[in-house]
């Protein structure tokens, strides 16, 4: 990932500069600010600078912002004593505030660092006087108020719709059960916003007991996640389900150790259910996709069984073993904050093997029935060797967010197809939205396999805004 260096005259604008671009873009870890002198008095220093280039590089380059003349010209010098260092840096001609927040979104959607220089120079063109909703349309069109209040009137709207399910803590971007969890291993998941129905429409009977949400497709931070802990702890423990993404990892696994000094027994499982990749920009091992909603749906209904916590997490670990998961998109999402897709495809173009949080996929080619398509990403997952005639799965074709379910369930006839002729028993199938990328055009196929244990789970009821089932 394209590392960031904010260059200010005053330290108290770079660390703000700093932490607007993380809520932007949470899963970019490394935009240092080098503000200010040693002191923290007013002035730029070539040598501090040139420490944070260091700080900020993880091999795939350096861009440095600086705010007015002479922080340029000790951006300059700090980039001349690096000369004889293997590290990649350029200085972008930028605003300091519009361009970071544009080069750290780019950057965290995997941008090479000529397109993360691009983005932040095509910040000084925008007029601040045109919303980033524009009503002509000038930049992209969102039915939303303010980019800043999105997370908030969701989940306040999400509350009013749905208040026999679901209740907000106090305060905090976190939906717990509206009844509590009293009596019962608790479940916790959650994850940046734009994944609805995921995670808040999964908090009911038979699944979740509480959901946090982080800024729009950004890890949220660790003290929700102990707070939601916290709120959903009936007594018997909590099991906290996370996807592997590595914000989400680490910020779960500091809340994890928060809630245990209170004396809150917690136990975690990590989804990593993309064939896709094994590592990514976001990721050590594989991505977690869609494959979660399963683990959420069968430990969920072990924990209102009265399943204690290391049988719940038995399960949720079972479910991780034997579920896959592999998508695609026609077209890229649209971040609000960025304002723009967040990869570009040419009209003929399809992207095979997208994540969920709007990275590019592992190929590119040209648009074909939706039967080769189907068969690419199954034939992916079947590889993996674990689905094999006679064996029973639960399937799931799932909308990325602005795919019609006409041409999802047109993609799930040829998934039934083709499982058929493999003599794999479907079990049960769902289709539609469960794990989505904001707008993102396009679907992923996950398959689950199966036995008695879990298909009694996997049928088990459900109440939920998001999954209801008798």
């Amino acid at each position: 990932m394209v590392g960031l260096v904010i260059v200010s005259h005053s330290w108290k604008i770079a660390e703000g500069v700093v932490d607007l671009a993380l809520q932007m873009a949470a899963e970019h870890k490394h935009i240092i600010a080098a503000g200010g002198l040693e002191d923290k008095e007013i002035g730029t220093d070539a040598t501090r600078i040139m420490e944070a280039i260091k700080e900020a590089d993880e091999g795939d380059g350096v861009v440095l912002l600086a705010d007015l003349g002479s922080g340029v010209m000790s951006a300059e010098t700090a980039i001349e004593l690096l000369e004889d260092e293997d590290i990649k840096v350029k200085l972008a001609d930028a605003p300091i505030v519009e361009g970071a927040i544009a080069a750290a979104v780019e950057a965290a959607t995997g941008g090479s660092m000529e397109e993360v220089i691009a983005a932040a120079e095509e910040a000084r063109g925008e007029s601040k006087l045109v919303t980033i909703y524009s009503k002509g349309g000038t930049i992209m069109k969102k039915l939303i108020n303010e980019v800043d209040n999105i997370v908030d009137e969701m989940l306040n709207g999400m509350v009013d719709a749905y208040p026999n399910y679901i209740k907000r803590l106090e305060g905090l971007d976190v939906v717990v059960r509206a009844g509590g969890s009293d009596g019962k291993v608790a479940l916790v998941s959650g994850g940046g916003r734009g994944h609805e129905p995921a995670h808040g429409g999964y908090v009911g009977k038979g699944m979740l007991d509480a959901a946090v949400a982080g800024g729009v497709l950004t890890s949220p931070p660790s003290e929700l996640f102990y707070e939601s802990s916290k709120a959903a702890n009936g007594g018997k423990g909590v099991l906290l389900v996370i996807k592997n993404y590595t914000g989400d990892v680490m910020n779960f696994e500091m809340a994890a150790d928060m809630a245990a000094d209170d004396g809150i027994e917690v136990e975690k499982v990590v989804v990593a259910d993309d064939v896709a990749v094994e590592n990514s920009t976001w990721t050590t091992g594989r991505r977690g996709i869609a494959g979660t909603i399963f683990v959420h749906k069968l430990a969920g209904a072990c924990a209102e069984a009265g399943g204690d916590l290391q049988e719940v997490k038995r399960i949720a670990e079972k479910v991780i073993a034997n579920v896959r998961s592999m998508g695609m998109a026609v077209d890229a999402c649209t971040v609000p904050a960025a304002g723009k897709p967040s990869f570009d495809l040419a009209e003929d173009e399809i992207e095979i093997g997208i994540g969920i949080h709007g990275e590019p996929g592992v190929n590119r080619e040209k648009i074909s029935p939706v039967n080769d398509i189907a068969d690419k990403l199954l034939g992916k997952i079947l590889d993996e060797g674990i689905y094999n005639s006679g064996d029973e799965v639960a399937v799931m074709v799932n909308g990325m967010g602005g795919t019609p379910l006409m041409e999802l369930f047109v993609a799930n006839k040829h998934v039934k197809e083709v499982l058929d002729g493999k003599g794999i028993k479907i079990c049960k199938t769902l289709v539609g939205n469960y794990m989505t990328s904001l707008d993102m055009e396009g679907f992923s196929i996950t398959l689950l396999k199966v036995d008695d244990e879990m298909k009694k789970l996997l049928n088990a009821p459900a109440d939920t805004p998001a999954f209801v089932q008798a």
